[in-house]
């Protein structure tokens, strides 16, 4: 759907303020796919997640909408709320499978040495997890590897397209510290891709 107009824009505020629901499809219809895609990235792309997140992030701006006070562009505003979404249901998960983790460990503490190891090492090894992947799966996989704040502005800036100066509105970081975090995540990435890349080019000669 195209973006819309200044004004279009302004008058869809106003109806989101009375609440109303046609103006609330409206604004999905028009902001859920970027919304989505900056989720499924965050989130490392599980869908489930990011479908859960992007239902979260619509419902918080309806209910938030009567504090837009019109500082910044709406959809800004919108990226904003979606990317501290991201944040913390990152944590949560996080939090929840350290708590899985321990519970596990409990459990299996009276299980011998030679269990252990088994249970300890479900997952077969890179190399073979890696073998077939296509690139653009690869550098899924590399965007995930990378630290979540670096990963964050790659997302925005060259993955969603966005400007350095709605990057800063949206992330509440110096332009400094955005284009650095995204040199470092570019440099991280490349230097990924051109070693995978090496890598497969030594199979393919070698096959």
């Amino acid at each position: 759907m195209k973006p819309l107009t200044v004004e279009e824009e302004r008058r869809l505020v106003q109806r989101l303020k009375r609440k109303d629901e046609r103006a609330f499809t409206l604004l999905v219809k028009t902001y859920q796919t970027p919304v989505f895609n900056i989720a499924l990235r965050m989130m490392g792309g599980a869908r489930d997640d990011a479908l859960d997140v992007s239902q979260e992030i619509f419902v918080t701006i309806f209910r938030a909408i009567s504090g837009f006070r019109g500082d910044s562009k709406l959809s800004t505003w919108i990226y904003r709320i979606a990317v501290n979404h991201c944040r913390n249901r990152i944590k949560y998960l996080a939090r929840r499978k350290q708590k899985l983790h321990q519970q596990w460990e409990e459990r299996t503490e009276t299980v011998n040495d030679e269990r252990l190891t088994a249970y300890q090492s479900p997952l077969p090894p890179p190399d073979a997890m890696f073998e077939g992947l296509e690139a653009q799966r690869f550098l899924q996989s590399t965007l995930q590897s990378l630290e979540a704040d670096q990963r964050e502005v790659i997302i925005l800036r060259d993955i969603q397209g966005m400007s350095y100066e709605a990057i800063v509105n949206i992330t509440g970081h110096r332009l400094g510290t955005v284009k650095s975090r995204l040199h470092r995540g570019r440099a991280a990435l490349a230097t990924s891709y051109a070693e995978w890349k090496a890598g497969k080019s030594h199979e393919e000669k070698a096959s």
